[in-house]
């Protein structure tokens, strides 16, 4: 009768040791947030004083924050990463089958960290001008532009993966 006792102690203390822990060690329920990269522009409409909302519409495009994302929405690799700026990130336009006026760029660990924005018109500054993106033997755009780059993340170590001593430049 006193082994049942010891066995019966035994198997409560464990319920009780197991179910403590579970309790404790369980995970949160907090809401784990997506990065979000919004390109839009200004919204066209007006401010209505007496509701305060502003009305009208705008373009809103998600930009694809990794560049697995970018690949499967459309977006062609140039391959190979230039140092201090990054990979760069072009789309054809189905509708107009031109490419989109702007390129985006990610590091090699496949993050986005910047937009290059370019057009055709003289810009003034901080746009600057360029004849050509010819950041490696292919040309990404072929003729005179302005352009402007914004970036997300220091484009320093865009080519630099985590590891030590591995470097993915090319430049």
């Amino acid at each position: 009768m006193k082994n049942i006792y010891i066995y019966v102690l035994l198997l409560s203390i464990t319920a009780i040791v197991s179910s403590a822990l579970t309790y404790y060690l369980k995970p949160t329920n907090e809401k784990i947030e997506v990065p979000r990269v919004v390109l839009a522009n200004e919204v066209t409409g007006g401010f209505v004083v007496m509701t305060g909302v502003t009305v009208g519409t705008g373009m809103y495009t998600d930009l694809p924050v990794t560049d697995t994302q970018a690949k499967s929405d459309g977006w062609i690799d140039s391959v190979l990463c230039a140092s201090g700026k990054g990979r760069y990130f072009f789309k054809i336009n189905t509708e107009t089958s031109e490419q989109e006026p702007y390129l985006l760029m990610y590091s090699i660990r496949g993050e986005l960290i910047g937009v290059y924005f370019y057009t055709i018109s003289d810009m003034p500054e901080p746009w600057k001008t360029k004849t050509e993106l010819k950041p490696f033997s292919d040309i990404i755009i072929d003729y005179p532009h302005s352009n402007l780059l914004l970036y997300f993340k220091d484009p320093v170590n865009a080519c630099r993966r985590d590891s030590k001593g591995s470097d993915g430049t090319y430049n």
